[in-house]
């Protein structure tokens, strides 16, 4: 939650499609919408690799979720006191 698949996972096909070669295991990606260390941006990228794009033959192996309202720190454990870095960056959440 709050990552991303890396780019050297996957690689564009002769057709143009992104397929994950070295990356087999089906993976959801959750992005929150104000998350300012893992911008939806990068959300979207995964989004057109993972899913628009990606080859037929791994089609639904890697979903991407943008979730209303929610920021880096709403991924973790809200009893933990936060990284200073998260503290400086990160986006209030609704």
């Amino acid at each position: 939650m709050g990552s991303a698949l890396l780019e050297k996972q996957r690689e564009i096909t002769e057709s143009g499609s992104t397929i994950f070669k070295k990356y087999d295991t089906p993976t959801l990606s959750l992005f929150g919408l104000k998350d300012g260390l893992m911008r939806i941006s990068r959300g979207a990228e995964a989004f057109f690799h993972q899913e628009e794009n990606i080859d037929m033959t791994q089609k639904g192996l890697y979903p991407v979720v943008a979730i209303e309202g929610a920021s880096h720190s709403s991924f973790l454990d809200q009893t933990m006191e936060l990284p200073s870095f998260v503290k400086s960056k990160d986006l209030n959440p609704n």
